[in-house]
């Protein structure tokens, strides 16, 4: 039986191609590479695959049938469509099965791109000593019966002192043409001081190597000169495997529900990283086999897929990956488009959500070796947390889930152009002004601007829910509270919701708002933040913090203040809370360029104690007295200080006055 195929139109990027009868929308946009987000992985959740179907006969020739463009909405999308009213021609994506040729109109809340995924290193001294050396030859003559081979070994042994050194295949190829051409003037490039892994007639030509850091959201990567240590550019990207759900659990249950689901997200995130190479070679002017050298981190999930292997593991009882060790793995069997006998170094990771960026962090930050009780925190999809203390190291997860990062925020966006990315609220009129990502300076609701709000992103939402409970909006169970002061505080969406920009403000005509959903989304997240370090601190015996580390690209945007206000992290004066940027992405640079380095990360994984958060005694007290804004004061013994007014509120408000 021959399948029926149709022509889709994604507007209003223009792409176009053919599906197969009954694929899903989703599925389509997949399929032909197109820009959409979703957040759920399919499971019509989130709302954030939003698209409009529209009449096909303006753009593509009729059909000539009666038959339904998509298919009829099933009960799951018609009961969301019942809690959020929309026009009739808006469908879910993942739900929405083509059945003829249509035209679909992508809503610019619903797409990925003009993402801010800039993540920032600070380029901590390192010595240099990467793992990729060049040296120029000057072969001496042998007899004429002895190869080019013998030549080079015997260069690299009395000039070099380097011995018993093998070759890649692919470069002892390579090298039979080039050191037959005259002159013979070329250089070689050895991995480890014990593999020829590359012969190059230009001696002139730079060694490149790229740290790269998997986010869950993000992609991140750092050129670096291996010759001088310099940092040469840096690329970053929206990770394509969103597509298959926001976070690691989605994503695990992505691989585990289809039979090539691990090989397909496999592909996607070496596309993802072929694409930043070329972006970089076209920046920086180089060939691909001019890259050497690549040090990577990421979460076990993410070191997982990259590497081809399925995260099966990971998603059932006792969640243990499939290798913790460091490896070595040629970038050619993982299909990245760099020099042919080039390695991959994957430093090791700790446990099944524990991964390789931990120990990045710690390498570059190294808390083991500072003065005090540390808490060194990465604030993502999903949160890792490192305490020293006490002579230890300790580590652990927790499931915050995307909500601090704008997902599962009913007007949540990832930070971009038109995201509300910072919020104050006046506690006497509750008056609100707050910034957008895109605009010089602030404004106060219902000003006109230049760039009109579309969403509100997770440095916004915690603002807004921490103005939100100091003006007294929110009470300390994190209940939303009529207010006679001011109408902003009414139903929306058949809840009770705090309207932080008026439907006249934003870009679409609707408001955007924080509905009491979203105050229990991020409740739980911050609650499960609160209570990982928690348990760290009484594993190790810690009684106070003497300073907090936030690391990753939303602990370098999010207001320290607002996260103490609203109890994201233990009590720690403000003063010794200090934003590090992408420190997982520090580490990989560094054992990129100190192969040292390397040998350090696996020291600290065999040191690391991974703390089992779901096993451990009292953890679910600890969650539960976390899910109160700050936290409940008489759960522990002394008073929090590393928020406004000391945290003295009343017993059912958060209203306060800011010092």
């Amino acid at each position: 039986m021959v399948t029926q195929r149709h022509k889709v139109l994604f507007e209003p990027s223009g792409q176009r191609g053919w599906v197969d009868d009954g694929r899903t929308i989703m599925e389509a946009a997949r399929d032909l590479g197109v820009d959409l987000q979703s957040l759920c992985g399919g499971k019509g959740i989130c709302g954030k695959c939003m698209v409009a179907i529209e009449d096909q006969t303006s753009i593509l020739p009729p059909a000539g049938t009666d038959v339904d463009m998509v298919s009829q909405m099933d009960q799951q999308e018609q009961s969301y469509f019942e809690k959020h009213p929309f026009p009739p021609e808006y469908r879910l994506s993942c739900l929405a099965k083509i059945h003829e040729d249509i035209v679909v109109r992508i809503p610019e809340e619903s797409c990925t791109s003009g993402q801010l995924v800039f993540k920032p290193i600070r380029g901590l001294s390192v010595e240099l000593f990467p793992a990729v050396e060049k040296h120029d030859l000057s072969l001496p003559s042998l007899g004429d019966s002895e190869s080019n081979w013998d030549r080079i070994r015997l260069f690299l042994s009395e000039q070099i002192h380097l011995h018993d050194v093998s070759a890649d295949f692919r470069a002892l190829c390579h090298s039979s043409r080039e050191l037959s051409r005259s002159p013979r003037l070329s250089s070689t490039w050895v991995w480890m001081d014990r593999e020829l892994i590359q012969i190059g007639m230009d001696p002139e030509v730079k060694t490149y190597g790229l740290a790269v850091d998997l986010g869950t959201t993000t992609l991140a990567a750092y050129l670096c000169d291996l010759q001088s240590g310099d940092l040469t550019a840096t690329e970053s990207s929206v990770n394509p495997q969103v597509v298959y759900g926001e976070d690691v659990l989605s994503r695990i249950t992505y691989a585990m529900e289809h039979p090539d689901g691990a090989a397909v997200m496999h592909r996607s995130i070496i596309q993802g990283i072929n694409r930043i190479i070329h972006r970089l070679a076209a920046r920086v002017g180089f060939e691909k086999n001019s890259i050497l050298d690549m040090c990577v981190v990421g979460n076990t999930c993410m070191h997982h897929l990259f590497l081809g292997m399925a995260p099966d593991t990971l998603g059932c009882a006792p969640f243990v990956p499939a290798v913790r060790q460091s490896l070595d793995v040629k970038a050619r069997e993982l299909g990245l488009e760099m020099a042919d006998g080039a390695y991959v170094h994957f430093l090791p990771v700790v446990s099944g959500f524990v991964g390789a960026d931990t120990i990045g962090m710690i390498l570059a930050e190294n808390p083991q070796k500072c003065e005090g009780n540390v808490l060194l925190i990465d604030i993502g999809t999903n949160g890792e947390l490192v305490l020293s203390g006490h002579g230890r190291l300790l580590c652990t997860s927790c499931a915050t889930g995307p909500a601090l990062e704008g997902a599962n925020i009913q007007c949540g966006m990832r930070a971009s152009v038109g995201a509300i990315e910072k919020v104050r609220i006046d506690p006497e009129t509750l008056k609100v002004s707050y910034k957008v990502i895109g605009e010089d300076h602030g404004h106060d609701a219902n000003q006109d601007c230049g760039i009109r709000p579309v969403g509100i992103c997770g440095s916004g939402i915690i603002d807004a829910i921490a103005e939100m409970f100091l003006a007294g909006v929110v009470g300390r169970n994190g209940r939303l509270i009529e207010d006679a002061r001011s109408r902003l505080v009414r139903t929306e969406d058949g809840g009770l919701a705090f309207v932080v920009a008026g439907k006249e403000d934003t870009s679409f005509g609707r408001p955007i708002f924080i509905s009491q959903k979203d105050v229990r989304a991020v409740q739980l997240a911050k609650g499960a933040m609160h209570a990982a370090a928690r348990i760290l601190m009484r594993k190790a015996g810690v009684e106070r913090l003497d300073r907090i580390i936030l690391a990753g690209a939303f602990g370098n945007v999010i207001n320290p203040e607002s996260a103490a206000v609203i109890g994201l992290f233990p009590n720690c004066g403000c003063e010794n809370i200090n934003s590090v940027g992408n420190a997982a992405g520090e580490g990989a640079r560094m054992a990129l360029l100190n192969r040292n380095r390397r040998n350090e990360a696996d020291e600290i994984e065999r040191k690391l104690e991974f703390v089992e958060l779901a096993a451990f005694p009292g953890f679910d007290r600890e969650f539960a007295d976390a899910m109160y804004l700050p936290h409940r004061e008489d759960a522990h013994s002394r008073t929090p200080t590393g928020y406004p007014d000391g945290g003295r509120q009343g017993e059912n408000s958060g209203k306060q006055r800011r010092t």
